[in-house]
């Protein structure tokens, strides 16, 4: 590894364990830094140093910044479609969203958690893309949705039965110990 690329990877690492210890949603016991942990988190980290990558999730960042007030993303269509489930939060879908098409700027769902700084408000965590079985059928080879999301590499589109759809979790704006694309958090509960 070149000086360099270590350089970028110890500031990105180190970004993120700051980010992590401000972050007053993250328990004490979140917080450990056993080694399994610290690997996770750097892998976490080097997938996000991908070029490709980094682009994709800031303009992603971008397009859904403005949805940070949940009334915002009510406005534009989003509605609460489910309860807190734990280890992802609550969703919003934009059902005139769902369909054949993934566009990383428009994603189909947005997450929430409880903000634990401003009690009345919903604190926006992450991002969700959905395609209905219908369109892709839950017995396909998951690998078949590999190329929806451009650019993107080790995204991991699972099967999300109770709502008969294909979905894909972005974790854009809490991080993930267990990688950006991983269908849950184990940071939100």
């Amino acid at each position: 590894m070149s000086s360099s690329k270590l350089y970028i990877s110890i500031c990105l690492v180190g970004m993120l364990l700051l980010t992590a210890g401000c972050d007053s949603s993250i328990t004490n016991e979140e917080k450990s830094t056993d080694n399994l942990e610290t690997q996770n988190l750097t892998e976490t980290f080097q997938q996000v140093t991908d070029p490709g990558l980094n682009r994709a999730l800031a303009d992603v960042r971008s397009a859904t910044a403005r949805f940070h007030d949940v009334d915002k993303a009510e406005a534009e269509g989003y509605n609460q479609t489910s309860p807190f489930v734990s280890g992802m939060g609550y969703h919003y879908v934009n059902s005139a969203l769902v369909d054949a098409e993934i566009n990383p700027t428009e994603p189909e769902a947005m997450v929430y958690v409880d903000n634990p700084v401003h009690t009345d408000k919903r604190k926006l965590v992450a991002v969700e893309y959905i395609i209905p079985f219908i369109i892709i059928s839950e017995d396909a080879d998951p690998s078949k949705l590999d190329n929806k999301f451009p650019g993107v590499d080790g995204d991991k589109w699972h099967k999300e039965e109770d709502i008969d759809s294909w979905t894909l979790h972005a974790w854009i704006w809490h991080p993930n110990p267990e990688g950006v694309f991983h269908p849950t958090n184990p940071r939100i509960r």
